[in-house]
């Protein structure tokens, strides 16, 4: 009897996990999707957001809980300017992976691209908490701060990336940069001269 309810315990359990599985791991079996996975996502990198909607609407409706397509599709109406619903199709990913990072990274630049920018500031400080050695995180928080006028704030993180990075010219100027708008002049012109820009 024992042995009865141990071996349908068991059967449970890997019915439970197979169909949890199944459930947030729908695959792509067909060549001719995943094709049109490609396409769209090559469609997100050139702007035509509209026509990669159009194709990941229709995968998502196959493949509801495929987790790259969900998160195209959110990627494609995030940046095609219809952040609602890139945001619920995201936080609905986020229950069901919650330490998945680039569901948060793709939250974060949504964001950014929609110009939420202390929202996404706030999502890029969460990774940086996982991944504190992350020089572009640091100047991702450093500019999206320049932009929103913390200029104390993103100065701190140029300077932690510039710390690591002695010879970038870019950086240098976007600090230089940060210390003229802040009102530091003396800071911004040292800067500027090593730069041959004043």
């Amino acid at each position: 009897m024992k042995i009865k309810l141990a071996i349908t315990c068991l059967t449970l359990f890997v019915l439970a996990f197979l169909f949890s599985y199944q459930l947030y791991a729908d695959e792509i079996e067909s060549k001719t999707d995943r094709a049109r996975l490609g396409q769209s996502q090559s469609l997100i990198n050139l702007s035509r957001f509209d026509e990669a909607i159009a194709i990941l609407e229709d995968l998502h409706k196959r493949y509801p809980e495929n987790e790259n397509i969900t998160i195209e599709l959110a990627k494609a109406l995030g940046y095609g300017k219809k952040l609602n619903r890139a945001i619920v199709l995201l936080n609905e990913l986020q229950k069901h992976f919650p330490d998945d990072d680039l569901i948060k990274y793709t939250h974060a630049t949504i964001l950014e691209s929609n110009e939420k920018l202390a929202d996404a500031r706030e999502k890029y400080l969460e990774l940086l908490q996982k991944y504190p050695s992350n020089d572009a995180l640091k100047e991702k928080i450093a500019d999206i701060s320049s932009w929103l006028t913390d200029y104390a704030t993103a100065a701190s993180y140029y300077q932690r990336v510039l710390s690591k990075r002695l010879d970038d010219d870019s950086l240098k100027a976007k600090l230089a940069d940060v210390y003229y708008w802040s009102g530091d002049y003396a800071k911004a012109i040292q800067l500027y001269n090593e730069l041959g820009l004043s």
